[in-house]
C-alpha cells in the first residue's frame, strides 16, 4: 500500500471515530441504560450470530487458511491473535451480557482494543484477499468496534456499549453468513466480498446507531471515493484497481481474453492446455525467433484487462530482459488468472495424503514438466489469490533460494500453505 494510500486510510478511519462519537454521545441526551435489550429483532439477529461464528471457527479450525496468513511470522502471529481474542470476545461478550457481570464485559473490551482490532487493521490492506468497497467497509466497522469497546471500558462495562461492541464484531459473521448464503445460490460472483460487507454492514449498524446506521456506511464509501480522488490521485489504470476485488482468477479480465482468443484464433486458444499456449505464443511471436518481445507482452495484458499487479510483477522479473521464451510465457503469462482453474480440476476431490495433494498441485504448475516450479509462477498464484505485488514479492524473497525455483521435495517442505490451500474446493469463506 503506498503512502498516499495509507494517509487516506487514515484520515477516513480518524473521520468514521468522530462521526460515531457525534452520533452516539453528542447528538442523544446522555443516560445510563442498564437493562438488555432484548427486542425480537436484537434477539435474532444474535442468535443467527452466534450459530454462525460456531461453524465459522468450526471451518477455520479445520481447513487450510490462506497463504497469506500462514507464511510469514508476522501475519501467523496477527491472525492468530485476530482468531483467538474474536472467539473470547464472543463467547465472554455472551456470558457477560446473559449474568450482567460488569468485570467480565471490560475484559470483553480489553480483547477488542488490544486484540481483535490491531490485528484488523494489521490485515485491512489485504482485506479478505480484496479491495473494492470491502476496503473502506471494512475499515468503518474496525473503527466503530473500536469506539464502542472503548466506551466499554470507560463505562465501567455498561451493558448498552457490551451490546454495542459485541454486535459490531458480528458485521465479520454476518458477511460469511451472507457469503455462504448467495455462494449456494450462485450469485454474486463479481463483486461478492463488497457485497457481503454491505450487507453485513445493514444488518448490524442500526443495533448500534440506530436508523442512521446505514446512511453513516453510505457516507463513509463517498468519503472513500473523495479521499482517493483528492489524495492519491490515482491513474485511470490505478483507478479501476483501487475497486477491484482480486479474488481467485481476477487478474484477468476473462471475458477481455475469451474475445481477443475469437478474434485473432477463433475458438483454438480459449482452454489452459500446453497446445493452447503454444497456439497464442506462436501466434505472438511474428518472426519466429523463438521470444516475445516486453512490449509485445505489455500490450497483450493491456488486451487482455491484466489489473496493476501483474503488469507490475511481470516488469519487476522481465521488464530488463531482452524478451521472453515459450517456457516463461507458459508458466506466467498465459497461467495468469487460470491458476486456480487449472487446481480445480475433479481430480482434487480424489486426493487424500498430503503427498497426493501437494504432488498433483506440483504437477499442474510444472506445465513443462521440467521438474521445477519458478518462483515467478508461485508469485503469480499469489496474485491471483489477491496478494498485492510487494506483498507477493515477501513471500519469493524469503523462500524463492538462489536459483528462483524449487524442486518437489522443497515445495512440498517450504511452500505447504500453498499446496494445501490449492486443493481445497473454493468455498465462501
Amino acid at each position: 500500500m503506498s503512502s498516499k494510500m495509507r494517509l487516506a486510510s487514515v484520515v477516513l478511519f480518524a473521520g468514521i471515530i468522530g462521526s460515531i462519537y457525534f452520533l452516539l454521545d453528542v447528538l442523544p441526551e446522555q443516560e445510563v441504560v442498564t437493562v438488555r435489550n432484548t427486542t425480537l429483532g436484537f434477539m435474532i439477529a444474535a442468535l443467527v450470530a452466534i450459530f454462525g461464528n460456531i461453524f465459522i471457527i468450526r471451518y477455520h479450525a479445520t481447513e487450510p487458511a490462506h497463504p497469506k496468513f500462514d507464511m510469514m511470522t508476522d501475519r501467523l502471529i496477527s491472525i492468530r491473535v485476530h482468531a483467538i481474542s474474536g472467539s473470547l470476545e464472543v463467547v465472554l461478550g455472551i456470558v457477560a451480557w446473559s449474568t450482567q457481570n460488569t468485570t467480565l464485559a471490560i475484559v470483553v473490551g480489553c480483547l477488542a482494543i488490544f486484540g481483535h482490532v490491531p490485528s484488523s487493521l494489521y490485515q485491512a490492506p489485504g482485506a479478505f484477499g480484496s479491495k473494492g468497497l470491502t476496503y473502506p467497509a471494512y475499515l468503518g466497522v474496525i473503527a466503530i468496534h473500536l469506539y464502542c469497546a472503548v466506551r466499554l471500558v470507560m463505562e465501567d462495562g455498561n451493558i448498552l456499549w457490551l451490546e454495542r461492541t459485541w454486535m459490531a464484531l458480528q458485521a465479520y459473521a454476518f458477511m460469511r453468513i451472507y457469503g455462504y448464503f448467495f455462494f449456494r445460490l450462485g450469485a454474486f460472483k463479481e463483486g461478492g466480498y463488497s457485497v457481503h460487507m454491505l450487507l453485513s454492514g445493514a444488518t448490524i449498524l442500526p443495533f448500534i446507531l440506530g436508523p442512521v446506521g446505514p446512511l453513516l456506511m453510505m457516507l463513509i464509501l463517498v468519503a472513500w471515493v473523495v479521499l482517493i480522488k483528492t489524495i492519491v490521485r490515482p491513474t485511470s489504470a490505478q483507478w479501476a484497481d483501487a475497486f477491484d476485488e482480486k479474488e481467485r482468477g481476477a487478474v484477468i479480465d476473462y471475458n477481455m481474453r475469451t474475445l481477443w482468443t475469437q478474434k485473432n484464433l477463433g475458438s483454438a486458444a480459449e482452454g489452459t492446455s500446453k497446445e493452447n499456449a503454444r497456439a497464442v505464443f506462436d501466434y505472438l511471436d511474428v518472426d519466429k525467433s523463438g521470444s516475445l518481445k516486453i512490449s509485445e507482452i505489455e500490450s497483450l495484458l493491456n488486451e487482455w484487462g491484466a489489473n496493476t499487479s501483474i503488469k507490475e510483477s511481470f516488469m519487476n522479473n522481465f521488464g530488463k530482459s531482452n524478451g521472453i521464451d515459450f517456457h516463461t510465457f507458459t508458466s506466467t503469462i498465459w497461467l495468469s488468472g487460470r491458476m486456480q482453474e487449472v487446481l480445480s480440476k475433479d481430480a482434487v476431490s480424489n486426493l487424500t495424503t498430503p503427498e497426493e495433494k501437494s504432488k498433483f498441485v506440483f504437477n499442474q504448475l510444472d506445465l513443462d514438466e521440467s521438474g521445477f516450479i519458478e518462483m515467478v509462477e508461485i508469485e503469480m498464484l499469489l496474485l491471483e489469490w489477491g496478494l498485492d505485488a510487494r506483498e507477493a514479492q515477501r513471500y519469493i524473497s524469503k523462500f524463492g533460494g538462489a536459483d528462483k525455483r524449487l524442486d518437489y521435495a522443497e515445495f512440498h517442505t517450504k511452500l505447504s500453505p500453498i499446496w494445501k490451500f490449492a486443493s481445497k474446493p473454493k468455498s465462501f469463506l
